[in-house]
């Protein structure tokens, strides 16, 4: 009776287990969980290279040639330094059936790290980039260096109302928010946040999140391989 008990049981686990797989992703492709945005203060830290108006082509790369990012959204990459470099990071993902992800990244790199209100027009000494543009799409991103506006610095907060004019569009974005701060140590990057060395540039334009890796987790535990 035991035996046959267990066996019910495990037939139920699998069952419940097969409607998940099934069904889930439809259900996931009809919920918007709305933007993602994260912010970070990072210590003893700065851009990889800031050499923004050069990128490799597409032959230089495939042909190993490249000594500069094919992508603007690698001049994101941080690395340990002097200064202090401030990370907002937004992901959307509308539906998981489409590639019509958007993602956003500002970064922020100032010599010391003071409250205050910065006219970026004026400030040679500190740096400011933004990249936007859809996570599939990396030949399509709009990037620059924000020289308009303001940045505000408080205590554990952070403002900024610029534009960006992109000239694949010709048009010009609003770059404005504010976002509290949480401190990150430089080495707990991923390459979301600005590890450097991406095998992909999707690596540097995907989010990760919760429900992401819940999902990853089952697949590889129960069928060996990731999503």
């Amino acid at each position: 009776m035991k035996t046959v008990k267990l066996f019910f049981k495990i037939l139920a686990v699998l069952f419940a287990i097969v409607l998940v797989v099934v069904f889930l992703p439809f259900m996931i492709g009809f919920i918007d969980f709305g933007p993602t945005v994260d912010a970070y203060r990072i210590n003893n830290a700065e851009f990889e290279e800031t050499t923004f108006n050069e990128l490799a082509t597409r032959q230089q790369v495939s042909d190993g040639e490249a000594t500069r990012p094919q992508f603007p959204v690698t001049y994101h990459a941080i690395k340990a330094g002097k200064g202090t470099v401030l990370a907002v990071r937004s992901f959307h993902d509308p539906s998981i059936g489409f590639d019509d992800e958007v993602f956003w990244k500002l970064t922020i790199w100032m010599p010391s790290y003071k409250e205050g209100v910065y006219d970026l027009t004026k400030q040679n000494d500190i740096i400011v980039f933004f990249t936007r543009g859809g996570s599939a799409w990396p030949d399509k991103m709009c990037a620059g260096e924000l020289k308009l506006g303001t940045l505000t610095v408080e205590q554990n907060r952070i403002s900024v109302n610029s534009t960006l004019h992109c000239e694949k569009r010709n048009k010009d974005f609003e770059v404005k928010g504010s976002w509290k701060l949480s401190e990150l140590d430089v080495k707990n990057l991923d390459y979301w946040i600005g590890k450097k060395g991406a095998s992909y540039t999707y690596e540097e334009t995907y989010y990760r999140g919760t429900l992401h890796k819940i999902l990853s987790w089952f697949f590889e535990k129960f069928f060996g391989k990731d999503t």
